[in-house]
């Protein structure tokens, strides 16, 4: 993936202007960070360290003194004989250079340029690292001009996990009423929910009913009732639902516009397949309160399925129900498949609650990790509690 892949392109996962668009109030001198861990089977990678050992040890033959050695303590420190290494890939980015880092079972390696400086950048410096391609982001890197087969592995493997990460934005909800399905197939929704009805129609078929039948409940709680997507004539798709108070059959676009905007999200976490990324912007939009406190079952249910879930939100009704999931939820319901149900539980170490504030004097951003116990939030959301009070006071002064 590319640095151009992440702004630019119709299935690009993020858009910008230009890279100084994205630094805070324009300062380009100071450096933005994207980075993951991810734990990689050792079988993955083996061969290639195996390879690279050998390679590095043969004298006269590839890189001169001192990067052989060095490169091969390196190697020498990964373990084999685990199942997993813990892999952290950090890359850096300012106006005047780039940087790779890679954190491997604890032993850190970092490469990058320096265009201020004109210089390439390496540490530890014995082992010469250079980018061994012109893509700035998860490049191989090369010890002394030469690509080593491990470096190789580990950015195919990362690529890899990269490939199962999804983002749906805040902009999406606009469902049409038919949809002409491309001769691609997509394993996403896209980023403003434009292929929903081509995932949908995916998820109908028979082999996807694990898949599906979970989520067919969950759309009959958030008020869509019997989802249906198929073909209407040739490549073109079309939608059914049946709405659950009038008993009346309708498309997609005629439900709620909260409704609409959460069906992408569904479809998503039905279709995704374990150790997916899936990253949401506010998913609340336009729910009811009685909805929104069913958000932590949706997302509780796909964290069971081995899926992460990365939310932002303005939702307290959403935070402050974490306990549904947290004790123990039972999801039950009708399914086209019969009467099925499914249990949801998570424990306070598989959620994590950030809260962000801006400082109002200094206009930094500050970012807080609440508590959590087998009852959900220990205490109230900070920012949430003052406007909640202030509101609560009118109230009582009234009495």
């Amino acid at each position: 993936m590319s640095e151009s892949a992440l702004r630019g392109g119709e299935d690009a996962l993020a858009e910008y202007d230009e890279l100084g668009s994205v630094f805070y109030k324009g300062n380009s001198e100071l450096e933005l960070s994207l980075g993951l861990t991810a734990d990689i089977p050792v079988e993955d990678v083996k061969y290639g360290v195996i390879k690279d050992a050998m390679t590095f040890s043969l004298k006269g033959i590839t890189t001169p003194p001192p990067s052989n050695p060095a490169y091969l303590n390196f190697l020498g420190k990964l373990d084999l004989n685990k199942r997993f290494l813990e892999a952290t890939y950090i890359y850096s980015v300012s106006k005047s250079r780039y940087l790779h880092t890679y954190i491997i079972d604890g032993n850190k390696i970092t490469y990058g340029y320096d265009s201020k400086e004109d210089h390439l950048i390496s540490d530890p410096p014995t082992l010469s690292l250079v980018a061994a391609s012109r893509d700035k982001f998860l490049s191989p890197y090369s010890v002394a001009g030469q690509v080593g087969d491990f470096s190789r592995k580990l950015v195919e493997v990362i690529k890899e996990r990269l490939s199962k990460v999804y983002h749906i934005s805040a902009e999406r909800g606009q469902i049409p009423w038919s949809y002409k399905a491309e001769s691609g197939k997509h394993f996403w929704v896209g980023r403003r929910g434009e292929y929903t009805l081509e995932i949908l129609a995916e998820l109908m078929k028979p082999k996807n009913d694990e898949k599906r039948l979970p989520y067919e409940i969950l759309c009959e709680k958030f008020g869509i009732k019997y989802a249906w997507v198929g073909w209407e004539r040739g490549n073109v798709l079309t939608s059914n639902y049946v709405d659950p108070y009038l008993g009346s059959s309708h498309k997609f676009p005629l439900l709620g516009y909260g409704s609409r905007q959460l069906l992408p999200i569904i479809a998503q976490l039905a279709y995704s397949e374990p150790g997916s990324l899936i990253l949401i912007e506010e998913p609340e939009i336009s729910l009811h309160p009685s909805h929104q406190r069913l958000l932590p079952v949706l997302f509780g249910k796909a964290v069971n399925e081995g899926k992460q879930i990365i939310v932002t939100t303005h939702s307290s009704y959403f935070v402050l129900s974490l306990d549904l999931v947290l004790e123990d939820y039972r999801l039950e319901g009708q399914t086209t498949r019969g009467l099925k149900s499914y249990n949801i539980k998570l424990s306070p170490s598989d959620i994590a609650v950030y809260h962000v504030t801006r400082d109002e004097k200094e206009g930094y951003t500050k970012v807080e990790r609440l508590e959590l116990d087998e009852r959900g939030l220990k205490g109230g959301i900070p920012s949430f509690i003052e406007e909640e009070r202030k509101i609560l006071e009118r109230f009582i002064s009234r009495e």
